[in-house]
């Protein structure tokens, strides 16, 4: 009787195992000795859309979103892109084209989905050209619909042109295909002021300052802006750097706070000069100039200079002041006698 039992549950458990064992799909269609394989179709809404490479090799380094980058790197829809001052950088879209940023460029890039002039499905480049300039070659069956200084232009299918914005005006050169300027509704009337300085702001060498601007609409602050401040690329970061760390670097994108103030530090080298700052409303032509002046004077090297002041003059036997917390109190040593 023990060993019928467990004959039963032995084969009750070798059923329930071969139940259990995946078995090919298959589709039924009146003929069941044939297996028929079912396809499996998925679309991806969420991941990169490019990759960007420099076109040669760059000390400082692009950045995206802000952040410094080296070598190749995946791009996402929607993320700033900043050119090098010393390099260009190749940018290519999956299903668009190439996209190329001039040394010192600042571009935001996406793509979408859009109906091409002859009414078939087909991609978008869609872009805001921040300042700089661009070079865009399409694939056939894609298009581009730039925004640069208050404008937006659409190209053809498959075109291949450049762009530039400087100035607050952009400029459009077509090779291949057709760029047209679309017509655009009312545009903020923004104003860039600076808080706390002028156009003229002076930093000692190794020093930390701070540039801001507040954002002005209708004479109230607008927050939630981005602005994008920018050194002379000629300069490069020779005279110092916006951003703090591994941010460091030649541009910087800031938005502003609920005052509508875009705040960037700037770090000084020790290194005397004046190089020129711009900060640009993305996507406006507004925009802002000023100058920053390093100067080589500091504490520390003013220190050692009455340091060695005061040495001589003690070895030649002759007066020398010492510095305190007063400055007003200087004490005359008398000569050294020998």
């Amino acid at each position: 009787m023990k060993h019928k039992l467990y004959l039963v549950i032995s084969c009750l458990v070798l059923a329930l195992i071969i139940g259990l064992l995946p078995k090919r799909a298959q589709a039924d269609d009146g003929a069941a000795d044939r297996e028929k394989p079912i396809r499996l179709y998925a679309t991806a809404f969420v991941g990169p859309i490019g990759k960007v490479t420099e076109n040669g090799l760059s000390r400082a380094g692009f950045a995206i979103n802000g952040a410094r980058q080296y070598g190749e790197q995946f791009i996402w829809a929607g993320d700033l892109l900043q050119a090098p001052a010393d390099a260009s950088l190749a940018v290519s879209l999956d299903l668009i084209g190439a996209v190329t940023l001039a040394r010192g460029a600042s571009v935001r890039l996406s793509t979408a989905r859009t109906m091409l002039d002859n009414d078939k499905p087909g991609r978008a480049l869609v872009a805001s050209l921040i300042n700089g300039n661009v070079d865009v070659r399409l694939e056939f069956g894609a298009c581009a619909y730039i925004r640069a200084c208050g404008s937006a232009y659409l190209s053809s299918e498959g075109a291949s042109f450049s762009l530039a914005a400087k100035d607050g005006a952009a400029v459009v050169n077509a090779r291949v295909g057709a760029v047209r300027v679309e017509q655009q509704t009312m545009q903020h009337q923004y104003s860039l002021h600076p808080v706390g300085h002028g156009t003229d702001i002076s930093v000692r060498g190794g020093g930390l300052t701070y540039i801001r601007l507040q954002v002005i609409e209708d004479d109230r602050p607008v927050p939630g802006v981005p602005v994008l401040f920018a050194l002379d690329p000629a300069v490069g970061k020779r005279l110092g750097t916006l951003g703090l760390g591994t941010m460091a670097g030649t541009t910087f994108l800031a938005t502003t706070n609920a005052d509508g103030i875009a705040a960037v530090p700037f770090t000084a080298n020790h290194v005397k000069g004046t190089i020129s700052i711009s900060a640009t409303v993305e996507g406006t032509r507004t925009s802002w100039t000023g100058q920053i002046k390093v100067t080589n004077e500091s504490n520390a090297s003013r220190n050692a200079w009455i340091g060695l002041l005061i040495a001589a003059g003690v070895g030649a036997g002759v007066a020398a002041a010492l510095l305190s917390r007063d400055k007003d109190n200087i004490t005359v040593l008398p000569p050294v006698v020998k």
